[in-house]
């Protein structure tokens, strides 16, 4: 009984091994080598968004002078 769950246990630590070291080594394609959808200021991003011309997932590339941050988000002078 013993020695099941300690097989159990090192199975699962060697599973979880791999998909870490996977998931760690792994190269997806990095936005910064993509071209842009949209480059430009901030409001003119905000207006062609409302408008459906950019969506979700497009890559942007935003100028502008960041005049606030948080953890996961900036703002921009303008919005």
């Amino acid at each position: 009984m013993k020695k099941n769950f300690i097989f159990i246990a090192i199975a699962l630590f060697l599973i979880a091994s791999l998909v870490g070291t996977y998931q760690y080594f792994r190269s997806p394609t990095k936005a910064i080598e993509q071209d842009s959808v949209f480059t430009g200021a901030s409001m003119d991003f905000a207006r062609q968004f409302q408008t459906g011309m950019i969506h979700a997932n497009d890559i942007i590339q935003l100028e502008g002078e960041i005049i606030a941050r948080e953890q996961y988000s900036l703002e921009l002078i303008g919005g």
